[in-house]
């Protein structure tokens, strides 16, 4: 699409064909409906570099997509803005990101952003075979807006924290333990995300390593 138009899905299924938001800008608003079986040079939703290009999630489901470049869901062009309030992205591969992922930025445009709340799910999606939703590039964070009631959101990082350490993977407001349980790393194993002292961020971390250890019958825990 070109030349600042506004595409609104509502129902029915787009098969085999992608949505592509060209320099001009424009939006895409999707509130029900399928997107599939999209076998492509680009992402399946995709928006080419610029502040005018806006994405809004609102339903509906993409799924099912296997592009040979960028994401199987939805690709962030820089500059562009992505919001999903609802809607899923599953059961997707790419070749840079599974589910979701960004554009670098340029000497004109900034990593575009994204913004979740709601019901949103991005689950199941993967490159080379391995677990990627929303692929976040290195200093890159979501946007949780308002209530996330039933979002279910894996994530993955360019690079995950040592032990000991994390990497904030999204920025709100009053976020708690509830918020947290809506992200699942990609990565699994002993990784986990957790709120900070302020409800400011989530964050990816690798807890310490604990050790118990016996003192006279008490039984305690060094963390190195």
């Amino acid at each position: 699409m070109q030349f600042g138009g506004t595409i609104n899905l509502y129902g029915g299924t787009l098969d085999g064909t992608h949505v592509e938001l060209a320099q001009s800008g424009g939006t895409f608003n999707m509130y029900g409906g399928k997107i599939t079986n999209y076998r492509g040079s680009v992402g399946t939703v995709t928006g080419q570099n610029n502040t005018r290009v806006f994405i809004n999630l609102y339903g509906g489901e993409i799924s099912g997509n296997n592009p040979s470049k960028e994401s199987g869901g939805v690709w962030i062009g820089a500059g562009n803005q992505f919001k999903m309030y609802g809607g899923t992205i599953r059961n997707n591969t790419g070749a840079k990101a599974g589910g979701v992922g960004f554009e670098s930025a340029n000497t004109t445009y900034q990593v575009g952003t994204m913004t979740v709340s709601g019901s949103a799910v991005i689950q199941n999606n993967t490159v080379n075979g391995s677990a990627n939703n929303v692929y976040l590039p290195g200093g890159k964070t979501l946007q949780i807006s308002g209530q996330l009631n039933g979002a279910k959101i894996g994530v993955s990082v360019s690079s995950l924290p040592k032990e000991g350490s994390q990497v904030t993977i999204a920025k709100g407001s009053a976020l708690t333990d509830a918020d947290s349980a809506c992200f699942t790393p990609d990565a699994g194993g002993v990784y986990r995300i957790t709120p900070d002292a302020a409800g400011a961020t989530l964050n990816l971390g690798m807890p310490p390593h604990e050790h118990p250890v016996s003192t006279g019958g008490e039984k305690v825990t060094w963390l190195p």
